[in-house]
């Protein structure tokens, strides 16, 4: 492991990594780094700075890409979603599960129903009840999102009329300017489960599928 080249000159190599030289000189007694572990510090140092510009790039990358997935998969409609943090039922809405639900109970058993279902959906929760100046029944309801606990404040007005009651919702974010289509999408899953519940309906005016 050691060569002796003279009694006042000495040359050590480690073999394990085979690149420290040490060198001592006549009346000096101090090391001096070689060549060859210069060399390959530089390399080092290259590598080093390659492998940030790599995490650089990466982060760059999901903070573009990141945006645009959940703008993608979010949005159901671009001239709507981004700028309306709002939405509710109505009689004429092009989809149904956002049109005015009509039902054959009375009113006490139709808000028993309606809270039932409002218990089964995950991340929301009854708050209270109350009766407003057109005399409906609401039910103020909200959706809480898992991670960042964004809430959702969703009234159901339930209202008697003829020989049952006329079922209305709207949904409206606490903050943002847009809601990326989940006001909508609230109302959605509420009146599809609605639906879903025969006992709502009369046998002959079943929606379509039960």
């Amino acid at each position: 492991m050691v060569a002796l080249i003279g009694e006042s000159d000495m040359v050590r190599v480690d073999r394990l990594t085979d690149c420290f030289y040490w060198t001592s000189f006549i009346g000096q007694g101090r090391p001096v780094l070689g060549k060859r572990l210069i060399v390959n510090a530089g390399i080092y140092q290259m590598k080093i700075r390659r492998m940030w510009l790599y995490l650089l790039l990466a982060a760059v990358g999901i903070l573009i890409i990141l945006p645009t997935l959940i703008l993608v998969t979010h949005v159901d409609n671009w001239s709507r979603d981004l700028t309306t943090n709002t939405a509710e039922t109505s009689v004429d809405a092009a989809d149904e599960n956002l049109r005015t639900l009509d039902v054959q109970q009375n009113r006490d058993a139709t808000i028993e129903i309606v809270l039932a279902v409002v218990e089964k959906i995950p991340n929301w929760a009854f708050i209270d009840q109350s009766e407003n100046k057109q005399g409906q029944h609401v039910l103020h309801v909200t959706r809480t999102t898992g991670v960042m606990r964004y809430v959702d404040d969703i009234y159901i007005s339930i209202e008697e009329k003829n020989l049952g009651c006329r079922i209305n919702v709207r949904s409206q974010s606490r903050v943002g300017k847009g809601d990326l289509g989940q006001n909508p999408r609230n109302i959605k899953q509420l009146i599809k489960q609605l639906r879903q519940q025969s006992e709502l309906f009369e046998v002959d005016d079943l929606p379509a599928g039960q």
